[in-house]
């Protein structure tokens, strides 16, 4: 029980893409895009990770290589420079190896994916400059995977983290802590300095570098907020498109991405898509209006003039996804609804400002707030 897995540098990189192997693939399921090394199908069932009798017998492993150490019953990975990285944390994992203790492993038995001829060592080596593994996703492992295996890897879309088992408890990791560049405003309120997506605070209300990027109400930082990004007709019926494309919507009322509409979804900071950085939020429309308050003036020289620095970064278009107004007019979504509808702020380089709701497929810019 000696073999180990090496997932190359870009092990944690849960990003769709066309696979060059799909594992256990469902009926008919196509490769999802050019970024993905393997991919699996999407059943209930978790990525099962070599085990080894004990991580400090395993010599020549590098950087990256992914093992279930059956002596204190732990996932582990290599870091470079820092030795082996429990995943586990929990120390009462359970594991069987009576069918394992007696076959000998393979002398030079191992399968490489991507680049054939990688020199790194194990059962299983994935290899590549440019492309990644999509971890096995399921919703609430702990409750959809039945009989999970000690060793066992996913995603868990509920979550979103990564979830380890140990052979008796699960672990959920997620990415260390963001630093996050803020502001005070004149309320004592903490904000980010800039706009989601932005390079760089304002310098400037029509600071092309500073505009952001325009997302539908509601939806993830998956893609779908770039500018350039694509388009397609067809609504989602879930809260993860599952696509990096915004979403176009014709004669369709109420003009929402979503079909059924799902109001929760940037409530809180612990709503179910909250596209904030960790401990950040949207701001609802009253918090919005209390910053609103303390401008110089009513206009777009007032939020620049803010410490929020706000630029017109204008909008996105529900009907084709055509970018408009860039540099005259600021739009900024809240979390406030007014179903079927969601609310925003505005202002423009006159004397206007304020805030309304419209249909939550267009494109808006965002700003976070400290929760």
């Amino acid at each position: 029980m000696k073999k180990y897995i090496l997932i190359w540098a870009l092990l944690f990189a849960f990003i769709g893409g066309n696979a060059q192997v799909i594992i256990n693939p469902d009926t008919n399921q196509l490769q999802s895009s050019p970024s993905v090394l393997v991919e699996f199908g999407t059943q209930p069932k978790g990525l099962l990770l070599p085990w080894v009798t004990n991580t400090a017998g395993v010599t020549g492993a590098v950087a990256g290589t992914v093992v279930y150490d059956v002596s204190d019953k732990k996932v582990k990975y290599l870091k470079g420079g820092s030795g082996w990285v429990d995943l586990s944390i929990d120390g009462s994992g359970i594991v069987d190896t009576s069918l394992q203790d007696s076959p000998q492993d393979a002398a030079g038995a191992r399968t490489i994916i991507g680049e054939r001829t990688a020199s790194a060592p194990g059962i299983l080596v994935l290899d590549s400059q440019t492309k990644a593994m999509v971890l096995p996703k399921v919703a609430q492992p702990y409750l959809n995977i039945i009989n999970p295996s000690a060793g066992m890897m996913v995603y868990d879309t509920t979550a979103k983290q990564l979830a380890v088992f140990n052979g008796t408890v699960w672990t959920f990791w997620k990415a260390g802590t963001e630093v996050v560049p803020t502001v005070t405003t004149a309320t004592g309120r903490i904000w980010m300095d800039r706009n989601l997506g932005a390079s760089r605070v304002a310098t400037s209300s029509n600071d092309a570098a500073a505009y952001g990027n325009l997302y539908q109400w509601g939806r993830l930082t998956d893609g779908h907020e770039k500018k350039n990004s694509g388009t397609t007709n067809t609504l989602s019926n879930t809260d993860i498109p599952g696509n990096g494309n915004f979403i176009n919507v014709y004669f369709t009322y109420p003009y929402d991405w979503r079909s059924p509409q799902n109001d929760n979804l940037w409530q809180g900071v612990n709503g179910i898509n909250n596209p904030c950085p960790s401990g950040f939020r949207m701001p609802t429309q009253a918090e919005m209006q209390t910053e609103m308050a303390t401008w110089v003036s009513p206009d777009a020289v007032g939020a620049f003039s803010s410490p929020l620095k706000l630029p017109m970064g204008g909008f996105r278009y529900f009907y084709d996804g055509t970018v408009y107004d860039e540099g005259f007019y600021g739009l900024y979504w809240t979390s406030t609804i007014s179903v079927p509808y969601a609310n925003y702020i505005y202002f423009d380089s006159s004397s206007s400002y304020g805030f309304d709701y419209t249909y939550r497929a267009y494109g808006m810019s965002v700003r976070c707030i400290k929760d």
